[in-house]
């Protein structure tokens, strides 16, 4: 899960795949690979400058209430 506050379009790739995406909230899989280009990456495509992207932080799905 990763979480963030602000305006803005953000999205994952490598071996993440985005299963649910909310303002402030993308719900994503990661299916880990050994080939080039593994792991996670985000990219921050659009953020609004009255109301920046920040906060950005990835936690387990169970956890994403304790912060």
């Amino acid at each position: 899960m990763l979480l963030y506050e602000g305006d803005g379009v953000m999205t994952l790739g490598f071996d993440a795949t985005i299963t649910e995406y909310s303002a402030g909230r993308i719900r994503f899989t990661v299916k880990p690979s050994t080939v080039r280009d593994n792991g996670v990456i985000v990219k921050l495509l659009l953020t609004n400058p009255a109301n920046p992207v920040k906060n950005i932080r990835v936690v387990l799905t169970r956890d994403e209430y304790n912060f």
